[in-house]
């Protein structure tokens, strides 16, 4: 009985430590954090057995930037349950969202289904220093309506908090926080 204590306090012990920071904390390398909290939701897709993108989702949505003065990719993948994405950059740096991917499947019956967005005008600049956030955005597509589209769903202040509640015991929450929009649709 104590074996099974003791391994489910080490259990919630890791992942309360995993939910505390960021696994790429600040350091001396002379970068800034992109930092932002991506959902999808796809609604009027075709289910292709028991697989389909219809729905609200936010882990493992894949997103590339690139930086505009060079053929550097970024990818990243929204993480937890709050669709968290970030990456360490270059500071003072033109930076586009290129592409959102978002795919399921279903061994059970060997079914998948995928979406994907490609965007030519999703500029932001990076910070000085610090924290440069995004905030919450929602991609939200609808081809049946002919909506396909990104959205800015909270304030700054209201994703920043979000963020100190989630990661308690990162340093990025004492950094500087620069809210950066993506060009507006």
């Amino acid at each position: 009985m104590k074996k099974i204590i003791v391994t489910i306090l080490i259990g919630i012990l890791l992942l309360s430590c995993q939910t505390s920071v960021l696994k790429s904390e600040p350091s001396d390398d002379g970068k800034v954090l992109v930092l932002g909290r991506l959902t999808m939701e796809a609604y009027n897709y075709e289910t292709y057995k028991s697989s389909t993108v219809n729905g609200i989702h936010n882990k493992k949505i894949e997103m590339k930037f690139k930086k505009t003065n060079s053929e550097e990719i970024i990818k990243v993948y929204t993480i937890n349950d709050l669709g968290i994405f970030y990456f360490k950059a270059t500071p003072e740096t033109d930076y586009e969202l290129i592409d959102l991917y978002y795919h399921v499947s279903n061994i059970d019956d060997h079914s998948w289904a995928s979406l994907r967005k490609k965007y030519t005008d999703k500029k932001f600049t990076t910070s000085a220093d610090g924290v440069t956030s995004l905030g919450a955005i929602t991609w939200y597509s609808d081809p049946k309506e002919n909506i396909f589209e990104l959205r800015v769903n909270e304030n700054y202040d209201d994703f920043y908090n979000l963020f100190t509640k989630t990661y308690k015991k990162s340093e990025w929450i004492d950094k500087n926080w620069y809210p950066k929009e993506l060009n507006p649709e």
